[in-house]
């Protein structure tokens, strides 16, 4: 066994640690390559950028030198993969169509600062579906998207790359055996692309899930039902589940997520409605999250496609969520909704994401920074309807942050270009538009 095997058996056996790649970048750096040394660098790129939240402006630029650096030498990392895992060797060919970086039969996503491998073309037939695509991070492949039948299976990769996010699409493999798959360990973050409850409920059961912390259901017709989610809470990997995102389209599913899950701290949900009335059914869901939840969830992010009515957003601000840090709010907010945040809900917030109303976005500005608690936040993030705002109104409100507290003011980009030279002036490099 050579040097770089045994680093990289431990890198396997620890996926969820970042010192043995760590380790390894600094073995590359000593053999004096440059080719190892880029290697090096990208190692530690990743691993600074993946402890960073996705808004803090200092993770995009370490992506931003990590995404030139795959692109030139994606290839070369991918390549002994391949090998391992008996897929075609990429080789490389320029692709002038597509203006993307192109490893045939591989291509990149158009963004390389996605870091994802993908086994299509947009000009070539539909891949053979039991790889579609994976994702590097922290240096290494981490994340597998995977469906249909055939080679390579789950665990063929699992026993080569140091992946721990799993995605599976409905025909995953018809003879994977979740209870026969031990590899199943290292699995932190699952995301099942379903069509009816028993396909996570046959992943969930298996004993082999002991690592997992993060379940995302992406639903293609109907969303778990209150049914279906009683059951999922009962199984053991289901059960210590610390993060969850999905999409609830009845306010018994919302009574049910918002009472059985114990370990739950970090929420994503989309609140639909299966019909009659939109604004009651999302009303009354947030009024059930919002009671069962309000003590246990660290992060919160809601979205309710534009129809969470003032009553919904005064249900979810009535009383103190304990222990919140970060709130995501993806709908467009108006003035009462802000003034109503305002009114210390979230006590030990700070990080906060906002969606504002374009047509009433310089009174949310306003009473944004009238709030004493904006003084406390570390990131503040607008997500939209500020692009029109008045500069004046987005000033005022940066020159009340604490600039000993903040980290990150997230703005889109704005109308007036002289803006951004005013906003540096006040917040230097916590400043990030885009």
């Amino acid at each position: 066994m050579t040097d770089a095997d045994a680093f990289q058996r431990a890198i396997l056996a620890e996926p969820a640690a970042d010192l043995p790649r760590l380790v390894y970048a600094d073995w590359l750096d000593e053999t004096g390559d440059p080719a190892n040394a880029a290697r090096a660098e990208y190692i530690r790129l990743q691993c600074e950028a993946a402890g960073l939240s996705d808004f803090d402006h200092r993770r995009h630029l370490l992506e931003q030198r990590a995404s030139v650096l795959f692109g030139e030498r994606w290839i070369d990392w991918w390549r002994p993969i391949c090998r391992r895992v008996n897929l075609p060797e990429p080789y490389a060919d320029a692709d002038p169509r597509w203006h993307r970086a192109v490893g045939w039969p591989y291509y990149l996503s158009e963004e390389t600062s996605d870091f994802v491998v993908n086994n299509y073309s947009p000009h070539l037939p539909w891949p053979r579906r039991e790889f579609i695509n994976v994702r590097f991070a922290r240096g290494f492949v981490d994340e597998l998207f995977l469906g249909g039948e055939g080679r390579p299976s789950i665990a063929d990769w699992l026993a080569v790359v140091p992946a721990d996010r799993l995605t599976l699409v409905p025909l995953v493999h018809e003879d994977f055996a979740p209870d026969d798959t031990p590899a199943l360990r290292t699995i932190r973050k699952l995301t099942l692309k379903i069509t009816d409850a028993a396909i996570p409920l046959a992943i969930l059961g298996s004993r082999h899930l002991t690592a997992l912390e993060e379940l995302f259901l992406w639903t293609q017709e109907e969303s778990p039902d209150a049914l279906e989610l009683r059951t999922i809470a009962r199984t053991p990997a289901g059960n210590r589940l610390r993060r969850l995102k999905l999409e609830l389209s009845t306010t018994s599913a919302a009574a049910v997520l918002a009472v059985s899950f114990p370990n739950l701290c970090d929420l994503t949900v989309n609140l639909e409605h299966d019909g009659g009335s939109h604004s009651a059914e999302v009303t009354n869901g947030v009024s059930h999250l919002a009671a069962g939840l309000r003590s246990q969830l660290e992060r919160l992010s809601l979205f309710t496609r534009g129809d969470l009515p003032p009553a919904g957003f005064r249900k979810l601000v009535r009383r103190p969520w304990e222990s919140l840090r970060t709130l995501e709010l993806l709908d467009p907010l108006v003035p009462a909704d802000v003034r109503a945040l305002a009114a210390d809900a979230f006590p030990q917030l700070a990080e906060l994401l906002l969606v504002l109303d374009p047509a009433a976005s310089n009174q949310s500005l306003e009473a944004l920074a009238q709030w004493p608690s904006v003084k406390r936040l570390t990131r503040l993030c607008f997500g939209g309807g500020t692009a029109k705002a008045d500069p004046g109104r987005i000033v005022k409100l940066a020159a009340g942050l604490d600039l000993d507290v903040l980290q990150t003011f997230h703005l889109e980009p704005h109308a007036d270009a002289r803006l951004k030279d005013r906003l540096s002036a006040i917040l230097g490099d916590r400043l990030w538009m885009g």
